[in-house]
């Protein structure tokens, strides 16, 4: 296991906190959960620059993220379009120009926060916002990202460029904290 500080946890951002309390709206759950639609759609493909770049061949990461879009969308279902939609286009366009390995380190800070993240976002929703468990599939499904983790750990281990592989974890653990700062409104 990499012993990597982040500098942000995405727990500890203030749109999260409250959604874990109960005092987001509906309506702000909706943008985010069409916000991050854009952003869970890039995964896969950072997945599969990431493997190409460093001739890894598991391929099952990729899958699972590709099924992660539609079970996002099964989640989607629960809310309405709404009518001023937010975009991930910033935090993604940083994402997409990184080199593999800082984009291996972005991966990582949003991979190694999943399970926490997701058991806490579910249980919110539960709690909260009258969702039922069927409909929060793509939460349970991150529940467990230690595979995931362990492919990107792998994967560091083997990178010369060190630095460029912490700096996308500094990088990407700051993007997506910040990138919840939209939904606060």
């Amino acid at each position: 296991m990499l012993t990597i500080q982040l500098p942000c946890l995405l727990l500890n951002h203030p749109f999260y906190q409250q959604w874990n309390a109960g005092k987001i709206r509906k309506d702000q759950l909706a943008r985010y959960a069409y916000a991050y639609f854009d952003l869970i759609q890039q995964i896969p493909h950072w997945w599969e620059t990431v493997q190409h770049s460093f001739g890894c061949d598991e391929r099952w990461v990729v899958d699972e993220e590709y099924h992660h879009i539609t079970l996002w969308q099964q989640w989607m279902e629960g809310f309405d379009k709404p009518e001023t939609p937010v975009k991930m286009d910033d935090t993604i366009a940083v994402i997409n120009t990184m080199s593999p390995a800082a984009m291996l380190g972005a991966l990582y800070a949003f991979e190694v926060q999943q399970p926490e993240v997701s058991r806490t976002k579910y249980q919110g929703l539960i709690d909260h916002y009258d969702f039922n468990p069927e409909q929060l599939r793509y939460f349970e499904a991150h529940f467990n990202e230690e595979r995931h983790v362990a492919v990107a750990e792998a994967l560091a281990a083997t990178i010369a460029d060190q630095q460029a592989f912490t700096q996308g974890v500094d990088t990407g653990a700051r993007l997506f904290y910040h990138s919840l700062d939209r939904f606060l409104q």
